[in-house]
């Protein structure tokens, strides 16, 4: 069954050419402590390891990713860090998926290096395997574990509701606040319209179209829809699936629900549009169950995609009738030129997507309406 067209065969080798320019580039050391740094360097130095680049700074207290950005190879010092889920969630949202991750610390668990492991991490020992750091780099790269996804579905309750129209700001959003490699995928399930969404001409047969230097979209081809495993989606940190699924039998549910990181049901103000999301919210917490204690995160974007009716539900009664508070409300916006970075979407996407603190929030949206309320200035 052919997944892509020609079209995304012109696209890859551009990625692979990318990748493997990457590869000349650098190394990238990031921790905290001076003399590992300098022992780090050293190491590489003797095994003729060249163009390192050392950073002095705290891993998981980094804000910008624009620092690994081309960086072949990124090793990080995580200190006395043993939270799995941390550890892989952070490399996710910071380092490019192109990018081999090697971890160093000081925790000696076997049970904890083999969590790593299956997480598709590498991690060494500080004090007993740094000698092995050398060795690591020099394993080829199809002998890699795949290092994990973020993989977030954003499921319309509602035909109508404007799924398709949040999953874009959204996306966009993502984009403009960091520089990993994200992909959007528009499944057939919906109304396979991101073309006109997005004002871009993108191909219905699953090919993969760049949208930027580091976003990319895809509309799912009707003979393979549902499918969260595609090899392509290994070239990505971040993949977006939006999905209608008001009208979809339980085994794709079950799908998203056991291959998603992070769900958003996008609702309306519709009594059977909160039914379907209702529906969805308790065959979550029954999946809950079976995913051995990772419990699925999820979040209610109530979509305002009409002007204002006297006789609609209030925001406390759909907050009631479904049993959790509403995550994000995007509102009916009649001033369609509003930069991005002003929407509830922006903030929702840095802080509970992202990670981001609201000092980085307020400082990056400053910055993007500078650019965005002037149209006519050219980057």
């Amino acid at each position: 069954m052919k997944l892509f067209s020609d079209i995304k065969k012109k696209i890859e080798p551009d990625v692979a050419h990318k990748a493997k320019k990457g590869t000349t580039q650098s190394i990238m050391v990031i921790s905290p402590d001076k003399e590992l740094l300098s022992d780090i360097s050293g190491l590489l130095l003797i095994n003729n390891f060249n163009n390192v680049i050392n950073h002095q700074i705290d891993f998981f207290a980094l804000q910008d990713d624009s620092i690994l950005r081309g960086a072949a190879t990124v090793i990080i010092n995580i200190g006395s860090c043993n939270d799995v889920t941390l550890i892989c969630e952070t490399a996710t949202l910071l380092i490019p998926a192109s990018a081999r991750q090697i971890f160093l610390g000081h925790n000696d668990s076997i049970a904890f290096a083999q969590a790593l492991m299956n997480a598709g991490v590498c991690y060494l020992h500080i004090q007993s395997q740094l000698a092995q750091l050398a060795g690591q780099l020099q394993q080829p790269e199809n002998a890699l574990a795949a290092r994990s996804i973020m993989k977030i579905s954003l499921l319309g309750c509602k035909g109508g509701a404007g799924t398709s129209t949040v999953a874009w700001q959204l996306f966009q959003a993502i984009g403009m606040q960091t520089s990993i490699p994200s992909l959007l995928v528009q499944g057939a399930s919906g109304s396979r319209d991101l073309d006109l969404v997005t004002a871009r001409s993108l191909p219905r047969d699953g090919a993969i179209t760049p949208m930027g230097t580091h976003q990319s979209a895809r509309i799912e081809p009707l003979d393979a829809a549902w499918i969260y495993d595609d090899s392509h989606f290994n070239l990505f940190n971040l993949v977006m699936f939006d999905h209608g699924v008001y009208a979809q039998p339980y085994e794709h549910l079950e799908t998203v629900f056991t291959q998603s990181s992070t769900l958003i049901l996008v609702v309306n103000r519709d009594l059977s549009a909160l039914r379907v999301a209702k529906h969805l919210l308790d065959e979550k917490q029954r999946v809950d169950l079976s995913r051995g204690g990772k419990e699925l995160r999820v979040f209610i974007c109530l979509n305002e995609n009409h002007p204002a009716r006297g006789d609609e539900l209030r925001n406390e009664d759909i907050e009631e009738y479904l049993g959790c508070p509403l995550a994000v409300i995007n509102p009916w916006n009649v001033k369609k030129n509003q930069p991005l970075s002003a929407a509830p979407l922006w903030r929702f996407a840095a802080q509970s997507l992202l990670g981001k603190p609201e000092y980085e929030v307020a400082k990056r949206r400053l910055f993007s309406s500078l650019f965005t309320l002037r149209p006519d200035r050219k980057l």
